[in-house]
């Protein structure tokens, strides 16, 4: 077991095995490599997750899965991602949005909004490999992505 703080100030020990290596990085943050997906505890299903970075703890990003958000994705992983993310079934690939806080300066961006506040981004999902830990961020300007939108209102 290995301990590492979290964001809330805590100490969290954490199996070194559960620990999901991006060998390039994210956006921005190339220097960190491994993470940790954490979920509030006593949520049955939750919808947003925080993946905090294990080389920086002050990095934390909140995600979640695109089908919470009613968003489906149609893509093709070229040799190179099938490689980094030692992919040998598509079933062992989960796809996951970072989710951040709306600027004045972003609304040119597809997104999807979570809340009023909150959006998802679409172009830049991250795709992980759930049996050998490992991720990569897929920048995605030509990807076929389908939003859902619900009928919210009441019926008579």
């Amino acid at each position: 077991m290995m301990q590492i703080e979290t964001r809330d100030g805590s100490t969290q020990q954490v199996d070194p095995g559960s620990v999901i290596t991006f060998p390039e990085g994210l956006t921005s943050f190339e220097d960190c490599k491994k993470f940790k997906l954490f979920h509030q505890q006593d949520a049955n299903a939750p919808i947003v997750y925080w993946l905090q970075s294990i080389d920086s703890p002050e990095v934390i990003f909140n995600v979640a899965f695109p089908y919470t958000l009613n968003v489906d994705y149609d893509f093709e992983l070229n040799g190179e991602d099938i490689a980094l993310l030692g992919a040998e079934s598509a079933g062992d690939l989960v796809v996951m949005l970072l989710l951040y806080k709306s600027a004045p300066d972003l609304a040119e961006l597809p997104t999807v909004s979570v809340n009023k506040n909150v959006n998802a981004a679409l172009r830049a999902p991250l795709i992980i490999n759930t049996k050998k830990l490992l991720g990569i961020q897929k920048p995605m300007y030509d990807a076929s992505i389908s939003v859902l939108v619900k009928n919210q209102l009441p019926t008579e």
